[in-house]
């Protein structure tokens, strides 16, 4: 058994890490700690984050052990890898498939057996029908559901603050830092929809309007291996309260093709969000130092 933190080999019944003073975490599977419904996420999440007191250096070590403990008091896994090794229940996407065709299938039974008088008649005539419609109300049911579902982890995890940051520098600091805790980040920079098709060119123009117009600015990065996927962060003025003049971050992920259809969007941003959150106000720690050092 190693320590999550150091990677220190642990003695057997060690109930602290001998190198780095870290508290060993204990699992009792591999099955066991890696279900979601073991380490429901916090409301707000972003409170945890005062407990992560690593101070703020060169990248690296202090970095890595910043997330994996931001990780740890807010998933309850014990670090990033555990995390994104962690399967996501989707159960409410099957739910959103058999509710209707169930519900179909119900209504139609019932209707052509009272009109008919033949329960054979209705039971097949429903049982077609539920085949024919189910799946696609279901798809639509699954898509809005999911999208709802994204915006509740996204704003779980999004955050406001007031310090002023160059988009490029936390650019280049995520393309450094972020692949020190995980091999499926890669570069980020800006990002732009693009459109192939009228629709396509239409959606994109009027996607890209509407972030000109909140004064909004969003990076992004494909997630490795298969680089169908990219992780994004949303950073603008706080539009829940303009006044304030506070910038909010907001964490998202997106299919290579805008708008499709995947499961794989949802498990996705659950897994990474507390990640990208993590890095964020790591970076945002390390600007608030480096503005009170030059006053």
């Amino acid at each position: 058994m190693y320590c999550h933190e150091c990677g220190q080999k642990l003695p057997e019944g060690a109930v602290y890490c001998p190198e780095c003073g870290t508290k060993v975490v204990l699992t009792e599977s591999p099955e066991e700690s890696t279900k979601w419904e073991d380490h429901l996420p916090s409301e707000h999440p972003q409170e945890k984050i005062r407990q992560a007191s690593f101070s703020v250096g060169e990248l690296g070590d202090d970095f890595i052990k910043y997330v994996n403990h931001y990780v740890q008091s807010s998933t309850g896994f014990s670090s990033v890898s555990e995390l994104l090794r962690s399967k996501v229940p989707v159960t409410f996407y099957w739910q959103c498939f058999l509710i209707p065709t169930l519900v179909i299938w119900g209504v139609t039974w019932l209707a052509v057996w009272i009109n008919s008088g033949e329960f054979m008649r209705g039971f097949l005539a429903a049982t077609l029908i539920a085949i024919l419609l189910g799946p696609i109300i279901g798809f639509f049911a699954a898509y809005v559901m999911g999208w709802n579902e994204r915006r509740k982890v996204s704003n779980r995890y999004s955050n406001v603050f007031f310090d002023s940051i160059d988009i490029d520098h936390l650019a280049r600091f995520l393309s450094e830092s972020l692949p020190l805790v995980s091999p499926i980040f890669q570069q980020w920079g800006k990002m732009t929809q693009v459109g192939y098709s009228v629709s396509g060119v239409i959606s994109a123009q009027v996607a890209n309007s509407l972030e000109r117009a909140a004064n909004e600015v969003t990076i992004g990065t494909e997630l490795s291996p298969k680089n169908k996927f990219f992780a994004e962060l949303a950073i603008g003025p706080d539009l829940l309260d303009r006044a304030s003049g506070r910038l909010r971050y907001t964490p998202w992920l997106e299919h290579r093709i805008v708008g499709v259809f995947s499961i794989k969007k949802y498990t996705l941003l659950v897994q990474i969000a507390p990640i990208l959150q993590a890095a964020m106000e790591y970076y945002l720690e390390w600007v608030r130092q480096q503005n009170s050092a030059q006053k």
